[in-house]
């Protein structure tokens, strides 16, 4: 599956940008999830628990827990593909509404664009 990271319209990188500001021992625990996710898919990190599915929502989150660091990085899957939206760390048990309002924003934007190239 390709994981394509979304830009804003200016270019910036938003994920990208989150990434490089994790430690590096977190940051290959990611890259070893989004690597998984490549190569197998969804369903085995949902069977994992690697990713989970936002309850009521078309978007799912990459769940990566280090010590005590929890990152997250929000995504949705579409035309064979997953963007990847919005990451954060999470520093309570429930995720706050307005990182999930961030991540359905970007993907409006992912949605609007792939109709215009359809």
């Amino acid at each position: 599956m390709n994981i394509e990271y979304w830009l804003s319209s200016s270019g910036r990188n938003y994920v990208g940008v989150f990434l490089s500001g994790i430690p590096a021992k977190s940051r290959k625990k990611i890259d070893r999830s989004l690597d998984r996710l490549k190569r197998y898919g969804i369903l085995p990190l949902l069977q994992s628990r690697e990713a989970a599915k936002l309850h009521g929502y078309d978007m799912y989150e990459l769940i990566v827990d280090f010590g005590k660091m929890f990152y997250r990085i929000f995504f949705i899957v579409r035309a064979g593909a997953c963007y990847m939206l919005h990451g954060f760390m999470k520093k309570t048990n429930n995720t706050p509404q307005r990182e999930i309002e961030t991540a359905l924003g970007r993907a409006e934007e992912v949605d609007a664009y792939l109709a215009i190239r359809v």
